[in-house]
């Protein structure tokens, strides 16, 4: 599996954290390295900082939802990570 966000790439799951999320989440939303690759960017220029990938993917979820005009719940949650880029990752094409 290759991915922009390495964080998210964990090759096989894992029963005990699939079982937790599959009985606590509601759904579960899917988005591109594209995606993900243009929220880092946002973070970037907005909130100044400078956000991994995998820590990028929560707010590529609600862009997509938002540009999708999709209803959110009402009850929405983000998470951010932003202390595992690599500058090589910098470097890649945005």
């Amino acid at each position: 599996m290759e991915t922009f966000a390495e964080g998210l790439a964990t090759r096989v799951p894992f029963m005990l954290p699939q079982q937790i999320l599959w009985e606590h989440l509601d759904d579960f939303i899917l988005v591109e390295d594209d995606e993900m690759k243009r929220a880092v960017l946002l973070y970037l220029e907005k909130a100044k900082t400078l956000a991994e990938p995998a820590g990028a993917a929560s707010l590529a979820v609600i862009q997509s939802l938002a540009s999708s005009n999709a209803r959110m719940h009402s009850m929405t949650a983000a998470n951010r990570c932003y202390a595992n880029i690599q500058f090589v990752t910098l470097s890649m094409d945005f």
